[in-house]
């Protein structure tokens, strides 16, 4: 399944194909048609080698996480540590109950554990995520990069400048009105969420 930009930029990419069609002359409009055929092949196409690694690692690392997770959760002083959240923001105890576990803490190594845990819970999720977005993104680049082409770039302006003329270049239109409102993909900032990670 398409992320919404990923859908955004195919429609505009087809209407910008009928554009080309009502709008250019034979030689330019099937160098600017087929340029457009073959960023929107790529939309379409099953993930590559490198989508299909990151979904191998991901699995890889959902079986780790349930082989690997069990010496943490058999630690009754960890998991106590760790149900409690300390060493985030989220811990909150008085003075007396925060003194022994900063001693509990520092006897077991609770600190590298914690974020070691925290980054086994998250990896095979992060790794999944990332397998999704290569495999649904592959060609958001080349549709991105058709308003460059100089068959296409006249196209653009054109249709821009002459506003809603045509139902070809409404629709384009319209298309591009829709891709520029949505909201922007959001890059992953890191493995560990930062209530886990910062105390």
């Amino acid at each position: 399944m398409m992320p919404d930009r990923e859908a955004l930029r195919v429609r505009r990419a087809e209407a910008l194909r009928d554009l080309a069609r009502a709008r250019l002359a034979p030689p330019e409009r099937d160098e600017a048609v087929a340029a457009i055929d073959a960023a929107l092949a790529g939309a379409g196409a099953s993930p590559d080698a490198t989508a299909r690694a990151a979904h191998e690692k991901a699995a890889q690392a959902e079986a780790d996480r349930e082989e690997k997770r069990r010496p943490y959760e058999a630690d009754p002083l960890f998991m106590y540590l760790w149900r409690r959240r300390y060493g985030t923001r989220d811990y909150a105890a008085g003075p007396f109950v925060r003194y022994f576990d900063r001693k509990v803490a520092h006897h077991i190594g609770y600190e590298a554990a914690r974020v070691n845990y925290a980054l086994l819970l998250a990896l095979p999720d992060r790794l999944r995520e990332h397998a999704t977005r290569l495999a649904a993104g592959a060609a958001g680049p080349a549709l991105e990069a058709l308003d460059a082409h100089p068959r296409i770039a006249p196209l653009v302006a054109a249709a821009g400048r002459d506003g809603a003329s045509d139902e070809p270049a409404r629709r384009f239109l319209d298309a591009d009105r829709a891709l520029r409102a949505a909201p922007p993909e959001q890059p992953v900032s890191g493995l560990i969420r930062p209530d886990v990670a910062e105390g």
